[in-house]
């Protein structure tokens, strides 16, 4: 089972921030999931909200924000560390910056987020262009590689569509015989259900399916014994850190 640094390292840094995956990588946890939206002069930018307004210093939808605009916001300086330690001047990290500083290092875990029709065709071109695609093995939790997530079923189809030869995803809050049919019917590798949802019986059916399963929603030791206990293929953690030294005893 692998751990997946949720927005990285979110429990320590500022989340969606070059800091967070930065500190993701530093603790040995190459796994690192992240949100796309898309700016108003169509470039990819990581985000979770549709709004800046949470995670920055700024106020307003991300699709009203060109990319120069966006990069302008302070990203950092919301977060209020435990440690004290200040990440000011953070700034909303760009998808094709990020796809240069990790290659070869990480296996990204896209999640795609906005419902925008030009996100997923912009998204290809970047993971082309930056060699992404070309991957050996490039499936869920293969360093390095890509995968693609997403709760809109549409968008994670045209995605699917677009980038056949990456592992593909649905993000669900409710595990379910039907939802797992769907990911058969459409060729998605993968499901990611909230934990709570996951029962064995259901996770039996999983794997006779042959896709793999992810998880989110663990906030606690009890929570990652049960994914342990499930036989899951991955966890989504916000301190995934913490849970090392158990996995590997």
């Amino acid at each position: 089972m692998i751990l997946i640094a949720h927005r990285g390292i979110s429990c320590l840094r500022p989340e969606n921030t070059f800091a967070s995956f930065d500190y993701a990588l530093k603790l040995g946890i190459p796994y690192i999931e992240l949100d796309l939206h898309l700016s108003s002069d169509g470039i990819p930018v990581v985000m979770h909200d549709e709004t800046v307004d949470r995670t920055t210093n700024g106020s307003g939808f991300i699709s009203d924000f060109t990319k120069d605009q966006l990069m302008q916001f302070d990203a950092g300086s919301w977060f209020l560390s435990e440690s004290g330690e200040q990440f000011s001047g953070e700034s909303v990290p760009v998808f094709e910056d990020l796809l240069k500083r990790y290659s070869g290092k990480a296996h990204i875990f896209v999640e795609i987020k906005s419902k925008d029709p030009e996100l997923v065709p912009l998204t290809r071109n970047l993971i082309e262009k930056y060699g992404w695609l070309d991957t050996p093995q490039n499936r869920f939790g293969h360093v390095p590689g890509i995968s693609m997530i997403s709760f809109d079923m549409d968008q994670l189809l045209v995605s699917k569509k677009l980038m056949p030869d990456l592992g593909h995803g649905l993000l669900t809050e409710a595990c379910s015989e039907e939802i797992i049919d769907f990911c058969e019917m459409n060729s998605l590798q993968g499901i990611f259900p909230y934990l709570q949802s996951i029962t064995p019986n259901l996770k039996a059916l999983i794997t006779q399916k042959g896709l793999y399963t992810g998880a989110w929603g663990i906030q606690s030791k009890q929570d990652f014994t049960r994914a342990l206990k499930l036989g899951l293929d991955g966890i989504t953690l916000d301190c995934p850190q913490e849970f090392i030294r158990p996995l590997q005893n």
